[in-house]
């Protein structure tokens, strides 16, 4: 018989092997663990993001990938171990796709340099931007921990990085038409160096179908027709841009038994800009067809704004629109703050009227960036609606400014004729010399893109040319422009839609009811095969909040209300106000080239000073224009041009008297967060703030 003692004695011995075993498994599963990890994370632990990389000239990469732990070696040939950050997708990607990266170790974060052939240059021109779902980051790639869906940007470009991005349908038919937005993203930091964005219609940008240009409006928008069934691709680049994802157009056959579609975007469009609308009616494409609908006779303009409905809805939209105003002074970005303007003006208000907590519409006008022609175009068609003087606009001759782009006849851009189109309308909003070589040129190169069906390119163009030419023959020009606006007439009285409007949109319902009233009729006598005008057209997109939609009621958008206003007023392009200057004269039949001989003002330091260089005051500039103005008559452009070369420089002021401008600033924040450092949120802030 065994003792009590030896009993416990070999328990205590099957103890030991238990408790040795299981270190044992607990070490085996630790090291197939490590031998096993990397597969781990790639395949299990891994965060799925979408990432996109845009060179200058091509798109380097545009998927999904899988971001886990990688190692980042530097141009030094330093490693640095990363877990889930953006910079392990680029790793990954460039790796698998064997394209050179170049990284930057300054000791508190990895600089990306280099991706492929584009390497941040000395100057850092251009460098690699760091976006995230669709935002500037706030800290640097290798420091950014990525979520789950996650769109990530990495962009070679100047400052600012402006992406671009494109609405189309998901499908369509051979041959049916259909529209593209063109949009951009535009942004700012605000006090709290919080950036603030906001897609805008990018007209001056190039789209892209399939290899071949199609022209983008004035409001970013595109007519689009393909004809080849299969799969097409859109996308939108362009100088100053960083180009957009490209976008998958199905085509399908046609049959018998198809049913033409509404038109949709299949992704949500900014308020700021036109959603894709239902396609226009199709007409022939023989160069030989002759349309000849019957048209309406003329019925006196004194009609146009009788009725209560009209008046009340323009209360309605004008105050929506009041309440949309920021505290700066605008209504959300630089061109919807220009159209308000003009809506405003269309009222007989001024822009210095309306305002916010003391910032006027008029203050944010004048912090308005111009980069194009159609900018300039758009600014002094709102300049000259808040009765300002486009020759002395902020210190600046926005007229002489806008004969800048004019070459060999076209304004602004070659490829496109909407710069001219508005061209036309800008140089009238100006009272220019209706004889003047500018306005004839545009009006010529207006005439010699007008289609063999009588549009150019769309309803909204050949609205916005019908009224440019209208206004042109009012004030006796001598170019011969009478068939043209008959042509155009026609195009545009043959494609009313369904609603009695045009293109089953606010913003081409509203374009055409203003070519209407611009021939000298009233759009109640224009009737589509079911009896319904543009009017009622028009009502169906106006919300109980006063607001419009671009393709109903619901979707309310400030730009689509400020485009709705003057044509309920029943007011065509351009929208003039008495001048806010009592000595300045309007004389339409003065004559191109008559040299300035007298009152012309003393270029003085007062004009030089800080206060004047950056953005004046309402009060500073009435009191510049009052001192300065002089009869527009004996005034020519290059005059007044030189007289302002004068008066605009920053000879003679001492340069510490001269302030950093905010475009310094916005530098000065954007090599921050171009420069992809990871220091963090907190970090980030309270270096932009010293």
């Amino acid at each position: 018989m065994k003792s009590i003692g030896s009993m416990k004695r070999r328990k205590m011995s099957n103890y030991r092997k238990i408790w040795l075993w299981s270190i044992v498994g607990v070490m085996l599963v630790a090291v197939s663990g490590i031998a096993t990890s990397g597969l781990a994370v790639g395949a299990m632990d891994g965060t799925v993001v979408h990432m996109r990389v845009e060179g200058q000239t091509q798109t380097l990469f545009d998927g999904e990938v899988i971001i886990g732990d990688c190692v980042a070696r530097d141009d030094g040939g330093i490693d640095h171990a990363l877990s889930g950050v953006a910079l392990c997708g680029l790793v990954d990607i460039t790796e698998k796709e064997a394209i050179a990266l170049s990284l930057q170790d300054f000791g508190w974060g990895l600089f990306v340099a280099g991706i492929g052939a584009d390497i941040t240059p000395a100057d850092w021109s251009r460098s690699w931007s760091f976006w995230v779902n669709k935002e500037p980051a706030a800290v640097g790639a290798d420091t950014y921990q990525v979520a789950a869906g996650d769109d990530l940007l990495l962009a070679f470009s100047g400052y600012p990085t402006v992406p671009l991005r494109v609405t189309a349908p998901e499908k369509t038919l051979p041959g049916e038409q259909f529209t593209v937005a063109v949009e951009k993203k535009m942004g700012e930091y605000d006090a709290n160096y919080n950036w603030q964005g906001v897609w805008l219609p990018a007209d001056t940008a190039l789209l892209w179908v399939n290899n071949n240009e199609v022209a983008i409006n004035e409001a970013g928008l595109a007519v689009v027709t393909i004809n080849e069934p299969g799969m097409a691709e859109i996308w939108a680049e362009g100088d100053g841009f960083v180009r957009s994802s490209r976008r998958q157009v199905q085509v399908d056959n046609k049959t018998e038994e198809t049913v033409v579609p509404t038109v949709t975007p299949t992704s949500s469009v900014s308020p700021l800009a036109s959603p894709t609308v239902s396609p226009t009616p199709s007409i022939s494409s023989s160069p030989d067809q002759t349309i000849t609908p019957v048209i309406p006779s003329p019925t006196p303009t004194e009609t146009l704004l009788a009725g209560e409905e009209r008046t009340k809805a323009v209360r309605l939209a004008l105050d929506y629109l009041k309440r949309q105003q920021g505290t700066d002074g605008r209504i959300e970005g630089d061109l919807v703050t220009a159209w308000s303007v003009m809506s405003f003006g269309a009222d007989g208000q001024r822009a210095e009227m309306v305002s916010n907590l003391g910032k006027t519409l008029w203050d944010g006008l004048a912090g308005a960036q111009l980069s194009s022609a159609t900018d300039v175009e758009r600014q002094i068609m709102a300049v000259r609606a808040a009765g300002g003087n486009v020759r002395l606009w902020q210190g600046r001759n926005l007229v002489q400014e806008l004969r800048g782009y004019l070459k060999e006849g076209q304004l602004g851009e070659t490829t496109i004729i909407n710069d001219d189109i508005f061209g036309v309308l800008a140089w009238l909003a100006a009272d220019q010399a209706i004889g003047s070589s500018e306005v004839e040129q545009t009006v010529n190169t207006v005439l010699a893109n007008q289609d063999s069906d009588g549009a150019w390119g769309s309803i909204d163009l050949t609205a916005a040319a019908m009224q440019g030419l209208q206004e042109y023959m009012k004030r006796g020009g001598k170019i011969e422009v009478t068939l043209a606006s008959e042509r155009a007439r026609s195009y545009l009285f043959s494609h009313q839609d369904k609603y009695g409007g045009f293109g089953e949109n606010l913003a081409s319902t509203a374009w055409g009811i203003q070519a209407i009233v611009a021939l000298g009729e009233d759009p109640a006598g224009w009737k589509n095969n079911e009896g319904k005008t543009p009017w009622q057209a028009l009502a169906r997109y106006q919300n109980s909040n006063g607001g419009f939609g671009w393709r109903s009621k619901e979707d309310v958008s400030s730009f689509m209300t400020a485009y709705a206003i003057p044509a309920l007023l029943g007011k065509a392009w351009p929208i003039t106000t008495e001048s806010m200057v009592k000595s300045e004269t309007i004389n339409y039949e003065q004559v191109a080239g008559t040299r300035l001989t007298q009152n012309v003002p003393t270029a003085t330091p007062q004009l030089a000073s800080p206060a004047v260089a950056g953005i004046q005051t309402r009060a500073e500039e009435q009191e510049s224009q009052a001192e300065y103005a002089v009869p527009l008559e004996n005034v020519s452009d290059n005059n007044v041009s030189e007289t302002m070369d004068s008066v605009s420089s920053d000879e003679g002021v001492p340069k510490e008297f001269i302030p950093p401008n905010r475009n310094d600033w916005g530098f000065v924040l954007s090599l921050f967060s171009l420069a992809n450092m990871g220091i963090g949120v907190t970090g980030a802030r309270l270096f932009m703030k010293v």
